[in-house]
């Protein structure tokens, strides 16, 4: 059975927890040049910090980076050299950030400004592509 979340594909288990799985992939330079339009992709080594939904209210940005976040930090999961990463957690909303040197990456917004938002459901996985790309120009 196949159901689309948020940000992915959701797929009915039997457990007692989800599953958040996904894929961190990074973009950078001109993509302009057509050298690049075919460019592959490259998983990058990442820590991936799951958070309470959060609101951009309750958090600063400088540049394209997220600082001072306010919300509880439920956990975290390092990738694995492909940008791959698997956790299980507890039926809720929560929000995906990407750990950078200045602070958090975050990928996407929802249409309440909740910062990349994911809805987890005990005995579900919902899969994740994130595409690292703010240092990239087209």
């Amino acid at each position: 059975m196949l159901f689309l979340a948020s940000c992915g594909s959701y797929y009915k288990l039997n457990n007692q927890f989800g599953v958040l799985e996904g894929a961190i992939v990074v973009d950078k330079g001109n993509q302009m040049s057509s050298e690049n339009l075919n460019s592959v992709k490259k998983g990058i080594n990442k820590e991936v910090y799951i958070y309470e939904l959060t609101n951009v209210s309750s958090v600063e940005k400088v540049n394209s980076l997220y600082t001072s976040i306010k919300s509880k930090l439920v956990s975290r999961v390092k990738t694995n050299k492909k940008g791959e990463f698997k956790i299980k957690l507890n039926e809720g909303n929560y929000s995906i950030l990407i750990k950078e040197n200045n602070g958090f990456y975050v990928a996407e917004l929802d249409k309440y400004n909740n910062l990349h938002p994911v809805l987890i459901k005990t005995d579900g996985i919902v899969f994740v592509k994130i595409i690292i790309n703010y240092e990239t120009y087209y």
